[in-house]
């Protein structure tokens, strides 16, 4: 069987608004990197404390809010997590640390995905930019 090939054309004005939903992709894309990497980094000051708090009892002042703070003493013998719907559990250090080791990964996989998608719409839109800077010149010459 024979394959038969279509062109499809569309003008200029379809090409520009495809340029701009894909500029409009990539702000959002760039938006995300810079959410999960902030969740990283919150996941990363999280385990470095568990592994402070694990060499013994600290002092630590407490922020209240206002500028108000308490002094207290910091022990690794009790945690709490947090579950969606604001439900609170506790938790040994040794399963906090496997739920950030988790997320570590998620967050990691998050990054993987969101710069290919990135790499992706960059060219869409480096594309779409040289074909409509080929059509300028084009109608220059006419």
């Amino acid at each position: 069987m024979a394959e038969s090939t279509t062109e499809k054309t569309i003008s200029v004005q379809q090409l520009r608004y495809l340029q701009m939903m894909e500029k409009k992709k990539l702000r959002q894309l760039s938006q995300r990197v810079r959410m999960t990497q902030r969740l990283l980094n919150e996941n990363t000051v999280v385990k470095e404390s568990l592994a402070e708090l694990g060499k013994g009892t600290k002092d630590a002042i407490i922020p209240l809010g206002a500028g108000v703070y308490a002094s207290g003493s910091i022990t690794a013998n009790s945690f709490k997590r947090t579950l969606p719907g604001n439900i609170v559990l506790p938790a040994t250090m040794e399963e906090v640390k496997k739920e950030l080791e988790s997320r570590e990964k998620v967050y990691m996989h998050d990054m993987t995905q969101l710069e290919k998608e990135m790499q992706g719409t960059v060219q869409n839109v480096n594309s779409m930019t040289a074909l409509l800077q080929m059509n300028k010149k084009k109608a220059k010459k006419e």
